[in-house]
């Protein structure tokens, strides 16, 4: 069986180094990649399903602050998508309001996770998570 590949949907640089250091650091084995906006993501599933080589990922992380398609409008273009609900996209971001959370799990996110702002909560959460949705 394939390694598994976890994107990162994420325009901050600095976001995905974390991301790619804490994955590291928690020893988690998976093909880690990143795409710096939503159109990326859409090029992929698009790709996809013209029979391209591009294979979608096992599992997104999605921020939703992003410039020019924000993580809601990515994630309702994504589920347009044939079998988009093969994949689990979870929002990424660091809001915590209830009534987003609930927005985004009505528009097709799997989960939302908040951005942790220590680096230790960051591995221990991407521990888990990998763990949840990827075995």
């Amino acid at each position: 069986m394939s390694q598994k590949t976890l994107l990162l949907v994420d325009d901050d640089p600095e976001d995905q180094h974390i991301v790619r250091l804490a994955l590291t650091e928690a020893g988690i084995q998976v093909n880690f990649e990143t795409a710096d906006s939503g159109m990326e993501l859409l090029e992929r599933f698009r790709a996809a399903e013209q029979g391209h080589k591009e294979r979608l990922p096992d599992l997104v992380l999605l921020d939703f602050n992003m410039p020019v398609l924000d993580g809601i409008s990515t994630l309702e273009k994504c589920r347009t998508f044939p079998d988009s609900d093969q994949v689990p996209i979870l929002i990424f971001s660091t809001s915590r309001s209830e009534l987003f959370i609930e927005e985004v799990l009505q528009r097709g996110a799997k989960d939302f996770l908040t951005k942790p702002v220590r680096f230790e909560e960051m591995v221990h959460l991407l521990k888990t998570t990998v763990e949840t949705w990827l075995d």
